[in-house]
């Protein structure tokens, strides 16, 4: 049977997929949470991609590389790579809206970072002063819409409310992603599918489109009707996504 190692975003937990692990059955789902996300690391800086990048090499460590597929959305898809690049063995790998710029070369870098501003200056306004409920509300809206976030039942919404303060220490301490190069992504040897929602912010499908022209082998798919908050608005739908991309159901 296959692992299904789901990795979440920033805001997020673990408990995030809970909606995407039950329609992924009979497949084993992994859904760890990353360090830094916890009320056990309040005192400490938030955790570098390298860091989560050997939490997710240590997980998959423990599977059978033949059958575990790895999943990442957002935040995640950055340590995803860093594993990959240093040798992470998996059946596949598949990357939904990846929000890091560093492979970018300087015109979609610029473009990036302007809808970026744009995206996150209501959050970067509010930061010293919101809460963590209104933080997390703030993240999607500006990665995605206020609607997704408004139509969440309160146990869904808790993830992202429990991690909210992540998000804080990660934008108050500089949390940069470590640069990946292309010789670092041309290293990569399993095979990725990397997509993006059509109706995602264009840093998002700048990011997703660039990534899958640097690594060998690479699909590209782009999601029609689906933006960057697609795994958590529509869990069913992103679950039938990753079965077929598996092999898994075929509808």
């Amino acid at each position: 049977m296959t692992a299904i190692m789901l990795l979440h975003g920033l805001p997020g937990r673990g408990e995030q997929w809970r909606g995407v692990a039950d329609a992924l059955a009979p497949h084993r789902v992994l859904a760890p949470t990353f360090d830094g996300f916890g009320d056990d690391w309040a005192d400490r800086n938030f955790p570098s991609s390298a860091h989560h990048a050997r939490q997710i090499i240590e997980i998959a460590a423990l599977e059978d590389p033949e059958g575990l597929v790895c999943v990442a959305w957002s935040f995640s898809c950055h340590p995803l790579l860093l594993a990959l690049s240093e040798g992470l063995k998996c059946r596949q790998a598949i990357l939904f809206d990846p929000s890091s710029d560093t492979y970018l070369q300087p015109p979609d870098r610029e473009l990036f970072q302007q809808d970026a501003i744009a995206a996150f200056g209501p959050l970067f306004a509010e930061m010293g002063e919101a809460d963590d409920r209104r933080l997390a509300q703030l993240s999607f809206a500006a990665t995605g819409s206020r609607r997704t976030w408004d139509d969440l039942e309160e146990i869904q919404r808790e993830p992202f409310i429990g991690s909210a303060a992540a998000l804080r220490r990660a934008f108050a301490g500089d949390a940069s992603p470590e640069t990946l190069t292309e010789e670092m992504l041309a290293r990569v040897t399993a095979p990725v599918v990397v997509a993006s929602g059509n109706k995602s912010r264009q840093m998002f499908r700048l990011a997703a489109s660039r990534l899958s022209s640097l690594i060998p082998g690479t699909r590209f798919i782009s999601v029609k009707d689906a933006d960057h908050l697609w795994p958590v608005s529509s869990p069913e739908s992103f679950a039938s996504f990753i079965k077929r991309e598996i092999g898994g159901a075929r509808i």
